[in-house]
């Protein structure tokens, strides 16, 4: 719904079905941001029960609030004065990024849940590529036009309200370890993942959650980039690389998943990019 670091808009067609296929009554994700994943998954599933997390405390925020206050939510964001060709100052792009990057907790009481859900929405729409951790804001203000996101806000709260929906901002492993549901997992990649987030992820985390995910009693799905440390992480699970190819008009993407038999070589970026699906 906003621009982030490694949303997944490119491989909705792949990951939707493999999550379905999974065939369980509740859905989980440890790492939220933008939502790509579980947005659309909610367009075509009622889960009995939906677990959002994703430990920065500004995006758990904007879900909590389009959780629990879409109307209010939509209201206060109408009140934001931003047009592509006249984005916010400086001034207010950094005073309103620091206190996104200070938020230390989900807010419990609703003013202060709704101020930083649309702080932090206001900010991402301004961010270059979805990258909080810039320092200077783009001149211009992508898809910023309350009327459409006031459809898609109220249409998500429907969706989330269909279920017993929580959304916390912790760590991932209580996503992992407890009861039976399906878990959808997008960490920081391993290479440059720590200097693209609020919340760096170390090699420690990545070994964790390698774990976790081998200890789980749960379905589950993650993406990653391709790198040798994570093949040997999960050399004991069902690894597929997926491939991701513009078409002769460069407006198109197709994806198609390989099994991964031998190691990954670059090849060129401008061309296709590949990522790496495991499932347990």
């Amino acid at each position: 719904m906003f621009k982030y670091i490694g949303a997944k808009s490119r491989l909705l067609k792949t990951l939707i079905p493999a999550i379905l296929d999974a065939n369980k009554a509740e859905y989980r994700e440890p790492f939220a941001g933008s939502g790509k994943v579980f947005t659309e998954l909610l367009k075509h599933h009622q889960f009995e029960k939906v677990w959002i997390n994703d430990k920065f405390p500004a995006v758990a925020s904007f879900w909590a609030a389009v959780h629990r206050h879409p109307d209010d939510l939509v209201k206060e964001l109408g009140k934001v004065k931003m047009w592509r060709d006249q984005p916010i100052s400086l001034d207010d792009y950094t005073a309103r990024r620091k206190e996104a990057l200070a938020l230390d907790r989900l807010p419990s009481v609703k003013t202060d849940l709704l101020y930083h859900a649309v702080n932090l929405f206001v900010v991402m729409m301004q961010t270059f590529d979805g990258n909080l951790l810039a320092g200077s804001p783009s001149r211009t203000v992508d898809r910023w036009h309350v009327p459409n996101y006031e459809k898609k806000i109220v249409e998500l709260a429907g969706h989330m309200n269909k279920s017993k929906t929580t959304i916390t901002a912790g760590d991932f492993e209580p996503l992992l370890s407890e009861g039976d549901a399906v878990v959808y997992c997008d960490p920081p990649y391993w290479s440059q993942g720590d200097g693209l987030y609020p919340h760096t992820f170390t090699a420690d985390d990545h070994f964790r959650l390698s774990k976790g995910l081998r200890n789980s009693k749960s379905r589950w799905l993650v993406s990653y980039d391709v790198h040798d440390v994570v093949l040997g992480l999960y050399s004991w699970a069902d690894v597929g690389r997926v491939r991701m190819e513009y078409s002769s008009s460069r407006k198109f993407w197709w994806a198609k998943v390989e099994r991964v038999k031998i190691k990954y070589s670059a090849q060129g970026r401008n061309k296709w990019a590949e990522e790496l699906l495991i499932r347990g």
